[in-house]
């Protein structure tokens, strides 16, 4: 099954110490918003003969309170073969980058903001 994540290394070493109000907003919104946008560009880069796989693409989230991963996945058996020759999954994500790098500016400014206040 190809999936993408997006996942932040000793984000909780960085949980210990910050107070997680400063980081629970920004980090959820960050990573809502990065995997629609990533569902969003492999779903149009996935070829259709019968919509199936397409319809299967689907973005993940943590559930915890301060996410710390985010992503995309699909169910469906042929997903590899298809990726192999098409590569949907990379080119969503290479297409996802630049706006990906923008929403972790503005999560990073809204959580420097907040500390400092």
């Amino acid at each position: 099954m190809p999936d993408f994540e997006l996942k932040f290394t000793n984000l909780e070493e960085v949980l210990a110490t910050v107070d997680p109000k400063i980081l629970e907003g920004p980090l959820r919104n960050f990573f809502q918003k990065a995997v629609q946008i990533l569902e969003r560009r492999t779903k149009k880069m996935t070829p259709v003969v019968t919509g199936r796989l397409r319809a299967s693409i689907h973005s993940k989230l943590d559930a915890r309170p301060i996410p710390l991963f985010g992503g995309i996945e699909t169910n469906v058996i042929y997903a590899p073969p298809v990726e192999a020759r098409r590569h949907m999954f990379q080119l969503g994500i290479e297409w996802s980058k630049r706006q990906i790098e923008n929403l972790l500016y503005e999560a990073e400014k809204t959580i420097s903001d907040r500390w400092n206040q």
